[in-house]
């Protein structure tokens, strides 16, 4: 008889990575306007980061200092992303993230993968 192993994706993430994740929305803000703001405030403890614009207008981010349009990446309108993690982008995900808007009122989801 063979026997079924059930993992589900945490134990995988345990088992590769040997810790523990704590997902979540980051709430530091959830919309943008022409104003640089931080949405996501630095955190040694975040492993990931996602951020999902789901406004229609294009909002621009960027890590440690303040986002403008001309220097900034990219999220284009209803669901323009990026995501980030430390094994592939290094200490990127855990740094103070800014935002910047084309228009006033964009919103956005942001999620962190923290460490447990």
């Amino acid at each position: 008889m063979v026997q079924s192993f059930k993992k589900t994706v945490y134990t995988l993430l345990r088992e590769k990575y040997g810790v523990d994740m704590d997902w979540r929305e980051i709430t530091d803000a959830n919309d943008v306007d022409a104003t640089d703001k931080i949405i996501a405030r630095e955190n040694p403890n975040r492993a990931a980061l996602i951020v999902i614009n789901t406004s229609t207008g294009t909002i621009y981010l960027r890590p440690r200092i303040s986002a403008t349009t001309s220097a900034g990446i990219v999220l284009v309108p209803s669901g323009g992303s990026m995501s980030i993690s430390a094994p592939e982008d290094g200490p990127l995900a855990a740094y103070e993230w800014h935002a910047i808007g084309s228009a006033g009122n964009l919103a956005f989801l942001a999620i962190g993968g923290h460490l447990a």
